[in-house]
């Protein structure tokens, strides 16, 4: 059963970033942005401190996305101490962590919004989704080529 405070969401546009082609996205969670400017400085510091083969895909993200404020409120609902939750989060966790990480959330929600860091300005935040499951709620519309 589903939280009562979520909402059937609209499909919207976002982007991602890949060190390797993507065909289809897996059901891996997975970080999207929601700016397309996000998106590009994402790929030029990549392609900058890594090299190699980056790309960058705009998708069309469906399911219960829930707003920062709404997962906290689940966070909250569900006992979980959601600062240290995106700590972990953000720590770039393996694949097996980050699946323990969101297990208490994959029957609540399909993702959330939550801040990260700008790839823009260090000094400030910018928001990142994470899909839970981005094989069921992912579509790839295009792949970017960013100069």
């Amino acid at each position: 059963m589903r939280a009562k405070f979520i909402n059937e969401s609209k499909p919207f546009i976002a982007w991602h970033t890949s060190f390797e082609k993507i065909i289809t996205f897996k059901s891996e969670p997975s970080w999207f942005t929601p700016k397309k400017i996000w998106a590009k400085s994402y790929h030029k510091n990549n392609n900058y401190e890594y090299g190699g083969d980056i790309h960058t895909y705009e998708v069309l993200i469906s399911g219960n996305i829930l707003s920062i404020n709404e997962f906290k409120q689940l966070c909250k609902t569900l006992n979980i101490d959601h600062d240290r939750l995106i700590e972990d989060l953000v720590s770039n966790p393996s694949s097996s962590e980050k699946n323990n990480i969101i297990k208490p959330f994959i029957d609540k929600c399909d993702g959330f919004y939550q801040w990260d860091y700008n790839p823009i300005d260090p000094q400030k935040d910018a928001e990142s989704i994470l899909v839970i499951n981005p094989a069921k709620h992912v579509k790839i519309v295009k792949e970017l080529e960013v100069r």
